[in-house]
């Protein structure tokens, strides 16, 4: 995704959810937005919005593009303070499921495949762990179709133990 569009996304999910707290995942992936000259381009895109803004990429996928080497602290200053950055998705994982608060927003942006993490199994998962013993009727979400994941750049998960 584009820098424009991450920033105009981030804006929109956070505005629609702005009574709970709101987390954002981006994937960097595609050979723009892995090259180090273009990422100062998503500075401010991601923390003013979020509650808690996290960026994910792969090392391996930078070297099978041929790109230049990427650093975890290069990224970290292109998008500014208050981002925290994985660079394994099952470590990303791992802090959502063991930090998450039960009434949650998530927001994952990826023009990839999220480290190879089957984001759209692991949502209803993950917000039906909110609170062991009740039907809370998962629900997983896009930007334009409530109610289930499709295919795109974005996925939303809603994780309320009150639904």
């Amino acid at each position: 995704m584009r820098p424009p569009k991450v920033a105009a996304t981030t804006a929109a999910f956070a505005e629609s959810f702005a009574n709970r707290p709101v987390w954002g995942i981006f994937e960097l992936f595609t050979f723009s937005s892995l090259n180090p000259a273009f990422l100062p381009r998503y500075a401010g895109s991601l923390h003013a919005r979020f509650d808690r803004a996290m960026v994910l990429f792969d090392p391996s996928t930078v070297a099978h593009r041929h790109l230049p080497p990427l650093a975890a602290e290069a990224v970290q200053a292109a998008f500014g303070p208050g981002v925290e950055v994985f660079t394994d998705a099952k470590a990303l994982r791992a802090v959502l499921e063991r930090e998450a608060p039960e009434e949650l927003n998530l927001l994952i942006m990826s023009s990839g495949n999220v480290g190879g993490w089957d984001v759209r199994q692991w949502a209803p998962e993950f917000v039906q762990q909110s609170v062991e013993g009740l039907d809370l009727g998962a629900r997983t979400v896009d930007a334009e179709h409530r109610g289930e994941i499709r295919p795109g750049p974005a996925a939303v998960c809603e994780r309320d133990p009150h639904t």
